[in-house]
């Protein structure tokens, strides 16, 4: 059976610096450095692996030795071969690593303040390559509530306070399923912390004057908080922790290192798209456009129905009509035409009236005439969240597709919808419904070992 493909679009939240020379930066400030590709740590990549093995120990490379170990007998961590671009990945995720009776975390031995973010406590630079499923902390080091530093969810990053104005800053992407950059950069000249994805600044990097306590220590938890609680099922390839903010050329050249590492293949370097070489990850590029101005909020515009979460969604601000419908379309990358057989679309939260409710699917190889492929009227969704897949009459073979909805199901003001995908083979079905997205009959399909169906 063909692995299913799923037509995704990464689009201007991976534009990471260009033209930077793609170099680990290795010197005095690194604090941290944990490489699953390295699993020893001594600065020579492992021999690939055939086959996931259990993990006790994650050794630091930095010269500082903060390696992080499994605590107890209830861990259960995994190294999975050649998940990013062909580079293996420790997986953290109670049920998926059979251990149903403990907290799937690693921690490092007890760092300082001093020895995380510098003399005054007051600068940092953190870069963490993963995936992230489901849960809260995947990397955090905690000496008190108001005296912290980590990455929590998928998109809240704390810096000494975990309270939002004091010290938390709050994302604009809910990125799930999907391996991504993530940094943050606390400066020491103008008391400023920035988060980025995939080398993107998001809007709401913001001042926080604050410092960590001095003569504090603690240590830093990955896959869970230092205590190990409020778990994740995350999949981290690497981690690098400077005690300094680097600098707007070092920041770049860093994430080109990760970018050619994990990210591109030769031949997307030059255009900054996004592919994973895994074999088993498919991927087909495209942009992504809607009829409507830019939504003011970042994380309800048009690429959030192609980036593979539920959580996030299209809200355009107007009802659609025949004549002043909203349009979602899709332009394939080179031109390059993609057959369709069927599509998928998954309505949002909190208001069903939003949700389309006539719409027509269509392609085109021009932008200029449009063939309709199928026409859904008075159509309706059971819940929230629910995903209604629509065969075509008969396959598609176009470089562009268009979403043309036409009404909604009574909303007065808004429309909008979570998920868009374009099916280039048959769906897979189930009679079980699977509360994590995650965890859907298609990842039986996938050829991977660090996924798979489970109600």
């Amino acid at each position: 059976m063909s692995t299913p493909t799923r037509l995704l679009a990464l689009l201007s939240v991976l534009t990471f610096g260009a033209g930077a020379h793609a170099q680990f930066i290795n010197d005095s400030s690194l604090v941290l450095h944990l490489d699953a590709a390295d699993l020893d740590g001594n600065g020579v990549k492992d021999a690939p692996l055939a086959a996931p093995i259990s993990l006790s120990q994650w050794r630091d490379s930095s010269p500082n030795g903060f390696h992080a170990s499994r605590l107890g007998t209830n861990e259960n961590v995994f190294l999975f071969p050649g998940v990013f671009n062909g580079q293996p990945t420790v997986h953290f995720g109670t049920v998926q690593a059979g251990n149903t009776t403990g907290i799937d975390w690693l921690a490092t031995g007890a760092v300082t303040a001093q020895q995380l973010a510098g003399t005054n406590r007051d600068q940092i630079s953190v870069f963490t390559v993963l995936r992230k499923h489901t849960g809260v902390v995947h990397f955090q080091w905690e000496g008190g509530s108001t005296n912290r530093m980590g990455f929590e969810g998928t998109s809240r990053w704390d810096w000494v306070n975990a309270t939002a104005g004091s010290g938390q800053l709050l994302s604009n992407f809910q990125l799930r399923g999907e391996p991504y950059l993530h940094e943050a950069i606390r400066s020491q000249s103008d008391t400023t912390h920035r988060f980025f994805y995939n080398g993107a600044l998001d809007i709401k990097s913001r001042v926080a004057a604050l410092s960590l306590a001095a003569g504090t220590s603690a240590q830093i938890g990955i896959g869970a908080q230092p205590a190990g609680s409020n778990a994740t099922h995350t999949d981290f390839s690497e981690i690098a922790v400077y005690n300094r903010a680097l600098s707007l050329s070092e920041r770049q050249q860093t994430e080109a290192f990760f970018k050619k590492k994990y990210f591109q293949d030769a031949a997307s370097l030059t255009n900054g798209v996004y592919v994973n070489r895994a074999a088993t990850a498919v991927r087909v590029n495209f942009a992504a456009s809607s009829s409507d101005p830019v939504n003011t909020n970042l994380a309800e515009n048009v690429d959030r129905v192609f980036d593979n979460s539920i959580q996030t969604k299209l809200l355009v601000a107007r009802v659609p009509s025949v004549g002043t419908p909203v349009l979602v379309t899709v332009n394939m990358a080179g031109d390059t035409a993609v057959t369709v057989s069927s599509y998928t679309i998954t309505s949002a939260n909190d208001a069903a009236t939003r949700n389309p409710k006539d719409w027509v699917f269509e392609g085109s190889n021009d932008s200029v005439t449009w063939t309709p492929l199928d026409t859904r009227t008075a159509e309706t969704f059971a819940a929230f969240f629910t995903a209604k897949t629509c065969t075509l009459g008969s396959p598609g073979t176009f470089s562009r597709f268009r979403l043309r909805i036409t009404a909604n199901n009574g909303d007065a003001t808004n429309t909008q919808f979570a998920e868009l995908a374009l099916n280039t083979n048959p769906i897979l079905t189930s009679s079980l419904a699977p509360t994590n997205t995650s965890e859907q009959v298609n990842s039986a399909f996938d050829n991977r070992s660090d996924t798979r169906f489970f109600y």
